[in-house]
């Protein structure tokens, strides 16, 4: 009996039967996979010997016989001998082949490793003990046998057996599949061994392709290098220098691909290939014996370029111009490098080159031809104003790739039309305006007798000038207009007689001037008081001529416009005409492309229109576009309508549904009613100041407005009342506390006066003067403030009167003022700011005293400033309408944005006061807000008149209207133009430019 205890007798019997099992697994795995790589190569050779050994069967080949073998090494022996680790498993296998052992052993295994799982543990000792003893009587070599690696083993021996009959049997395949499987897998690099020539007696018979007329070609002893038209077909011949198998020639720098031979005896090859693109080739052999051999030299395939036809047009020799439509006479000349094989004139609209006509010329054959054609542009069915484009294109006879396609420079022929020049004429007609606009700013800026300006004659000269330039021009389109068959008489005649009013004003300054050649030199008062007269008579033909103009622009373009859309219906006609005639003849290519070409036509007529529009938009004053169709877009979304329509007809047919396209037809019609009738309401209002939707939007902007002016109305009477009462408590305050420094401000208020009474009016200007007249009643209303002790008041007055003052300093001080008048005012403003700095402390110290004596007011004020800024945030949501309004109504101007911002800002100014508790010093700003909320009313019902447009040449008019004095108010007017002029010149203030850009627009107003 063994010394050893029971669980190491146990372990050793568990590592007997393991080895046992993993050599067993080696055996099984070694059999199979000995037997499967056998079968395997044997079916890969046989295969190539059938098939010449293709590269998808090589690849295919060294796929399989490294997946295979891993397979099976996995799931034979690496799979087994990893389960054999366990003793568990081991101790399985024993007791499946050894019943006698019963279920003791693997619980023996495992109660070894987890003695814990034993219902009773004292038992352990016992089971070890048991399992021992029986295992001792168990023959491990016969529970754990090699024979199930016999049939791996006997499996491989029949493969091999089948490999011994195959190559006793078929010894020429086994040997023609092994060589073709090895010179498939070889190549420069990959296994082929590399040579010198293989091949003599190269022969090459190169087939031309038929299209180059070229006889076939024999190469004989040829080193295999060629160049061909693409589409040649080369014959090979060569005898190898060594008996081969097989034999090929390679494709490409890398032997991509190859072109068997046929073999003779071993040696005798023939083959041939067809010239695609240029390449490399080499002879590949491969010998009985099983060797491949490539060719070291490599021969070149070259490929003659077939190039294109080349098409000169030798007339027109340029782009053409033409007054009419008539035939034009075509020369032109084709050169092919293997021959022609067809020549067509093209003449197409420049506009639709998809939809051309080509007229095929006869005769056209070799390689040369030259032709001459004349062409009838009506061909295309070409209109006046259209233009065309004319070339000539060649193919050849390309009988390998198709005939390629040569084309000749393009013409371009431009067909003049009455429209074309009417057009024209009517836009010289535009500029003109500008010209006119000129020479009357020249005029009005004249400086008759500022003698710093240099002498009067060039200058007077120059004015001439101008204004004889702007005569001219609008001379030169009434002339024309003379021979335009679509400008009205009635417009013709008016600006012919508003042309000669001008000329004669014009005759009339001349004959001034030289009445007294020397009187202007000499700058005498009689002759430039005449002189200046007389340019005063052309200054009033230039605003007559320049509101004339622009009235005669508006007028042709509408005209223009709906003689444009009477063209479209026109054009729709035909259309119509085309497609009844193409139901009956469907088949009809060349009807069909005619009707192509119309639909382009009305499609080019539609983007013509739209650009005519834009025009319009532009250059009308908008007095004259005050147009309901225009402003609607009602006319741009008919031209959209029927351009999408137009779409969708040729879409129909294309697709062959005739009569959906003529129903379509007639939705265009409607359509086209629709926009004439549009322009017609255009052409009706062009002349009526508003529209309804205008009046509508008006109204409702302007009740809104109302409604702001009563809410804040009644705020600032409320705002008024507070104050009021603190203005009162505040007076009794000073007349207790505050006399004696009220008195010392009496006085200043008195020298203030008296300084003003030292200023002469007559040494002033005219807005100096009215600035002063100003400037005496805010004094005088200063000085009854102090006298009843109404602070706020009296700080008010005094601001605004310095004020006043300022602005009679910066027109009238300095340089352009009177030294007589400088100390005086100098004193009076010193004065006046001695009095608001006094007010000013005085005001704060009564506030201090009085916020003692307040009780209650802050939480009023707090209210009345939350209405405020209410008020305001409901003033920025009109302003916000205001401006989306404002582009659909040019006529509105800015006035009512710049009202609504000023009263916005105000609002907001007197919210800030009445949160601080300062009631009296929110009332300018409630004021003011009330005079912007009635801009704002009144720069709606200006929006209701008819309104100029701005125009864009460096002079931009304000839409306010301005009074032009006539000539019984001669004088006055006259120092006015000049302190507007002077104040223009120096950079004027402020409170001047505005004036200053009104004046420019008023003299045409």
């Amino acid at each position: 009996m063994s010394t050893r205890s029971p669980t190491a007798r146990i372990s050793a019997a568990l590592d007997r039967a393991r080895s046992r099992l993993r050599i067993r697994a080696g055996l099984n795995t070694s059999g199979w996979m000995i037997a499967a790589v056998s079968a395997l190569a044997l079916m890969v050779i046989l295969l190539a010997a059938a098939l010449g050994g293709a590269s998808w069967l090589r690849i295919s080949a060294q796929v399989t016989a490294l997946a295979l073998p891993t397979g099976l090494l996995l799931r034979l022996f690496i799979v087994p001998w990893w389960r054999s680790r366990s003793d568990a498993a081991v101790a399985a296998v024993l007791e499946q082949a050894a019943p006698s052992l019963g279920d003791g052993l693997l619980a023996s295994v495992e109660l070894q490793d987890h003695p814990d799982r034993a219902a009773d543990p004292t038992l352990i000792p016992a089971l070890f003990h048991q399992v021992a003893a029986r295992l001792e009587v168990v023959d491990v070599r016969a529970a754990t046998p090699f024979r199930p690696a016999r049939r791996a083993w006997l499996g491989a021996a029949a493969v091999l057996g089948v490999w011994a009959l195959a190559g006793l049997t078929f010894p020429g395949v086994i040997a023609r599949g092994y060589a073709a499987l090895t010179a498939s897998a070889a190549g420069p690099g990959g296994g082929d061994e590399e040579t010198g020539p293989l091949v003599g007696d190269l022969t090459l018979t190169l087939h031309f392709p038929a299209h180059t007329g070229r006889p076939s070609q024999v190469i004989p002893n040829s080193a295999g290098d060629l160049e061909a038209p693409k589409g040649t077909r080369v014959e090979i011949t060569a005898t190898t220098l060594e008996p081969a198998a097989r034999a090929v020639m390679r494709l490409g720098e890398k032997g991509s691909s190859e072109v068997n031979l046929a073999i003779a005896d071993q040696r005798e090859l023939r083959g041939e290939l067809v010239v695609g693109e240029p390449t490399v080739w080499r002879f590949a052999l491969t010998t009985p014996d099983g060797r491949a051999l490539v060719e070291g030299l490599t021969r070149r395939i070259r490929v003659e370029t077939d190039r294109p036809p080349e098409v000169t047009l030798k007339l027109p020799a340029e782009d053409m111009e033409l007054e009419d439509l008539r035939s034009v006479p075509v020369a032109y000349g084709a050169l092919d490098d293997y021959g022609l094989s067809k020549v067509n004139v093209v003449v197409a609209l420049a506009a639709d080159m998809e939809h051309p006509e080509k007229i095929e010329q006869i005769g056209v054959s070799g390689r040369r031809h030259e032709g001459v054609d004349e062409v009838d542009l009506r061909i295309v069915q070409a209109q006046p104003g259209d233009r065309l484009a004319l070339f000539v294109e060649a193919f050849d006879n390309n009988g390998v790739d198709g005939p390629q396609r040569g084309m000749s420079a393009v013409r371009f022929i431009t067909v003049h039309s009455p429209q074309a020049k009417h057009q024209a004429l009517a836009e010289d007609l535009q500029r003109t305006i500008d010209l006119l606009l000129t020479a009357l700013a020249d005029r009005l800026e004249m400086a008759w007798r500022d003698a710093a300006a240099g002498p009067l004659p060039p200058r007077v000269a120059s004015l001439q000038e101008g204004t004889r330039k702007a005569t001219d021009a609008l001379d030169k389109v009434v002339r024309g207009m003379t021979e335009d068959p679509l400008t009205p008489e009635e417009v013709r005649l008016a600006l012919t007689g508003r042309l000669g009013a001008l000329e004669a004003a014009i005759e009339a300054e001349r004959a001034a001037v030289e009445a007294s050649p020397g009187g202007l030199e000499r700058q005498e008062d009689a002759t430039v008081r005449v002189v200046q007269k007389a340019s005063e008579g052309i200054v009033d033909e230039l605003e007559q001529a320049i509101i004339l103009v622009e009235a005669m622009v508006a007028r042709l373009a509408l005209e223009d416009m709906r003689a444009l859309a009477d063209e479209l219906k026109e054009a729709k006609e035909r259309l119509k005409d085309l497609i009844q005639e193409f139901k009956k003849h469907p088949d009809d290519e060349a009807l069909k492309a005619r009707i192509m070409r119309e639909v382009q036509r009305l499609r080019q007529r539609i983007d013509e229109m739209r650009q005519r529009m834009a025009k319009l938009r532009q250059k009308l004053p908008e007095e004259f576009l005050n147009l309901d169709g225009m402003k609607k877009d009602d006319v741009a979304k008919g031209l959209d309508q029927t351009k999408d329509q137009l779409a969708e007809l040729e879409k129909m047919l294309n697709e062959g549904k005739i009569d959906e396209a003529l129903a379509a037809l007639e939705q265009m019609e409607q359509a086209l009613d629709e926009l004439g009738k549009s322009l017609d309401e255009d052409l009706d209002d062009l002349h009526k100041s508003s529209n309804p939707e205008m009046q509508k939007a008006l109204s409702e902007l302007m009740d809104q407005t109302r409604d702001m002016m009563k809410r804040q109305e009644e705020l600032a009477k409320e705002t008024e009342q507070m104050a009021e009462a603190q203005r009162e408590a505040l007076r009794k305050l000073l007349e207790e506390k505050l006399k004696e420094k009220m008195d010392g401000l009496r006085k200043k208020g008195e020298a203030l006066e008296r300084a003003l009474g030292e200023v002469k009016p007559d040494k002033l200007s005219n807005v100096g003067q009215e600035e002063l007249s100003h400037l005496e009643q805010r004094v005088a209303e200063l000085r009854g403030g102090l006298e009843r002790n109404q602070i706020l008041e009296s700080l008010e007055m005094s601001e605004r009167s310095l004020d006043h003052l300022e602005r009679i300093q910066r027109f009238d001080g300095g340089r352009f003022g009177s030294p007589e008048n400088q100390k005086p005012l100098d004193e009076a403003e010193q004065l006046d700011r001695q009095i608001v700095q006094e007010l000013s402390q005085l005001l704060d110290q009564a506030r201090a005293q009085q916020q003692q004596q307040q009780q209650g007011d802050g939480q009023q004020s707090q209210r009345l400033g939350q209405q405020q800024q209410q008020l305001s945030e409901a003033m920025q949501k009109l302003q916000q309408r205001l401006a989306e309004q404002g582009e659909k109504m040019p006529g509105m101007g800015d006035k009512p944005m710049q009202s609504a911002e000023q009263a916005k800002q105000a609002m907001r100014e007197a919210a800030q006061r009445l949160g601080q508790e300062q009631p009296g010093q929110a009332r300018p700003g409630q004021q003011q807000a009330m005079e912007s909320l009635k801009g704002i009313m009144d720069g709606l019902r200006q929006a209701n008149k008819p309104q100029r447009a701005e125009r864009n040449q460096g002079r931009k008019l304000s839409h306010e209207r301005v009074n032009i004095p006539g000539a019984d108010q001669y004088e006055a007017p006259e120092a006015w133009r000049k302190d507007l002029l002077d104040a223009m010149k120096e950079a004027p203030p402020e409170q001047f430019r505005d004036q200053v850009k009104r004046y420019y627009e008023a003299l045409i107003q």
